[in-house]
């Protein structure tokens, strides 16, 4: 399959992966390796087997720093047990000037300027993690100007900042409707001649791709029937009839991956450039809900052993824009971690196959606590340790009930990871060795531990209730003390400091004081706060007047006391606002299922009954609420239609900030028109 040249063609023929050389892309190893390259084998061997563990970066969720102050950055902060970057995204025909550090025409929407970013680069590689830079995504190949590629400015970006390469991230359109037809399939493969031919293996850079997780499969629009996997054998690979092949949201069935317009689009692109390619990051989500996700890394891996590139089996931490219909929960994902682990049904064990995670900052659809970077060191622990059958013993735990801010303690068996769960569910996780452990809550609620010892976890513990500070006149409202010493993981802790209360957006490192005056922080200001509580009895609980509204319609209620009413969506809070005794009224921007706490002096009550926020139906706005000005909408990943276009928010965002495509910088993100 490959050419190596003397004077170490007749040593490597003896090696037995050959393939696992061969996709390392940052060594010498393939045809274009110069005449008299030298190779170190030993290191050849160490660093492709080392499995990949892949996050897609969106550079509009970092953070602005300084030269003097990188290490805060996101990207410089990230943990080693990352491997793998795609900085998310570059336009295709991004217009950029050598030596210049101008990011204005790339498409690249870091806070800062180029020659900060590759500061952040930099940081990042001394910690090991390779950064390429992902060019295109869902936004940037809406019109034929897209393809108007300048390859060499592309090459200019990438060597002034330190990247370590580009995925090319081709969603002709928005989507991979139409990938697979010749037209596109034409372009795919000129992307990597193009750049493989300014960008050489042999110097260093890598090349990758993010294609449609059935690209590997045969489909009607593209074949192999060659492969175990060719359109053919459809019912005997999955064992199902064709009565399934089109039942995309059927939860009980996998044929209908053979039934997408984008079902192999990858077999011609493979088989004309697949030995130009060093990582296929392929996307297995937004891919209806197949419960079978190791058959579309065994389809790529076919290839893989074929070409010689890696694979990464591309996962999605929180809902899925178009679902949700498959849940990478942390045990799937374990799950299929372990299975490429083992090799899957082609033996690729050993040979660096890992997980691309769309993307580091999301959240969990399951657990808010759980973001991507917390996803990387769950499948970093699968691939780096020994999973083992047996179940270890449930932590002891020394407390009933501790007021908040109190410590909890307790023994473990073994060493291993807490797993520290809040009424059920797992908000944190931390390292312990066998012998007495300790944790000191930040919220409120029935707390419990199970022990993890490689990804096998015990039995939970007796629960734990943490109590509100009631009357104790310390001034606090009956909240903890900020404490500058403490990472704060779960969304939605209230704290106090300085006289006013505060409450976290999401996982806050040590540190990160409270601000008042920051509204981009990580912390919510709520109210000031100048004495202690007034009394222990909890309110009722708030009143909802409907179970069920459409998206933008209001759910109102009413209330027996004036207070904070706590709104929670799918049971985690998400918002705040002040009420007084009698009516209130509230308008979801997100689908899902709300409830609502009185709040009284830092005493919650229990929930309202839920109410079900549904889509708008019909093709208004295609399928999404229209904008409103008058409206905050504090949940990052809201979609809103305005002024026929969809628009995507990338964080909180007040009143009256319009969607705008023209402002790259602004807080909503351009998704697709909308006629």
């Amino acid at each position: 399959m490959f050419l190596f040249r003397k004077p170490v063609r007749s040593f490597l023929l003896g090696l037995l992966a050959l393939s696992v050389f061969a996709c390392q892309k940052d060594l010498a190893v393939d045809n274009l390796t110069p005449v008299g390259t030298s190779i170190n084998v030993q290191n050849l061997v160490t660093l492709a087997e080392t499995p990949i563990v892949l996050g897609y970066f969106p550079s509009w969720s970092e953070t602005w720093v300084s030269a003097a102050t990188i290490s805060q950055s996101k990207l410089a902060s990230l943990p080693s047990t990352v491997t793998h970057v795609f900085l998310a995204f570059a336009k295709p025909n991004l217009t950029y000037v050598k030596g210049s550090f101008n990011l204005a025409e790339t498409g690249i929407e870091v806070p800062y300027d180029g020659n900060t970013l590759k500061l952040t680069v930099a940081a990042a590689k001394a910690k090991g993690i390779k950064v390429l830079l992902s060019v295109g995504g869902e936004t940037y190949w809406h019109d034929a100007s897209a393809y108007n590629i300048d390859y060499q400015q592309i090459k200019d970006l990438v060597d002034d900042i330190g990247f370590a390469g580009i995925d090319w991230d081709f969603e002709p359109n928005g989507s991979f409707q139409d990938i697979g037809n010749a037209t596109n399939t034409a372009r795919f493969i000129e992307f990597f001649n193009q750049s493989r031919a300014l960008m050489p293996r042999s110097a260093g850079y890598l090349m990758a791709c993010a294609p449609a997780g059935c690209g590997a499969l045969g489909g009607l629009n593209n074949d192999d029937a060659a492969s175990p996997y060719a359109y053919s054998n459809r019912n005997v690979v999955t064992g199902e009839t064709d009565q399934y092949l089109y039942a995309f949201t059927d939860a009980l069935h996998s044929i209908g991956l053979f039934g997408y317009s984008s079902t192999g689009h990858m077999i011609p692109v493979f088989n004309a450039v697949g030995s130009k390619i060093d990582i296929v990051a392929y996307q297995g989500y937004n891919i209806g809900a197949a419960p079978r996700r190791s058959l579309m890394y065994d389809s790529y891996a076919y290839y893989a052993n074929i070409h010689g590139f890696k694979i990464a089996a591309g996962i999605h931490v929180g809902n899925e824009p178009w679902g949700p219909y498959y849940t990478f929960t942390i045990e799937k994902t374990q799950e299929l971690a372990q299975y490429i682990k083992s090799g899957g049904a082609h033996s690729r064990q050993n040979k660096g196959d890992g997980i691309m995670m769309w993307q580091l900052f999301s959240v969990s659809t399951t657990n808010a606590a759980q973001n991507g970077v917390y996803y990387a060191n769950i499948i970093s622990e699968v691939f780096n340790g020994t999973v083992v059958a047996t179940t270890p013993a449930t932590p002891i735990v020394n407390q009933t009930t501790v007021t908040l801010g109190a410590a909890i303690t307790g023994s473990v068996s073994a060493t291993g990871s807490l797993l520290i769960l809040k009424d059920g569910v797992q908000t944190a996780t931390r390292a312990v060795s066998t012998g007495n452990w300790t944790y000191t809550p930040t919220a409120t609620g029935s707390f419990s531990f199970k022990l993890s010892v490689n990804n096998v976890a015990s039995a939970a513990s007796q629960a734990v209730t943490v109590a509100p500070v009631i009357g104790s006149g310390s001034g606090n409202c009956g909240y903890a003390v900020y404490n500058p010493a403490l990472s704060y993981p779960t969304a939605g802790t209230k704290v106090f400091y300085n006289g006013k209360i505060y409450e976290s957006k999401w996982w806050i490192n040590v540190g990160e004081i409270p601000d008042f005056t920051n509204q981009w922080g990580a912390w919510r200001f709520l109210q000031n706060c100048a004495g202690g509580d007034t009394g222990t009895t909890a309110p009722t609980a708030p009143t909802v007047a409907q179970t069920t509204v459409t998206l933008g319609a209001a759910i109102t209620g009413s209330v027996s006391a004036t207070g904070s009413l706590l709104i929670l969506k799918d049971g985690v809070q998400v918002g705040t606002q002040a009420v007084s005794t009698g009516n209130w009224s509230y308008t979801p921007t997100v689908t899902g299922s709300f409830t609502f706490k009185l709040s009284v002096n830092g005493v919650a009550s229990t929930p309202s009954l839920a109410v079900s926020v549904t889509p708008v139906g019909g093709n208004n706005g295609c399928g999404y609420v229209t904008y409103n000005p008058a409206l905050t909408y504090p949940i990052a990943g809201t979609r809103v239609y305005h002024n026929g276009k969809i628009y995507q928010s990338k964080w909180w965002i007040n009143v009256g900030e319009a969607p705008n495509d023209a402002d790259q910088w602004g807080a909503w993100k351009f998704i697709q028109l909308c006629p």
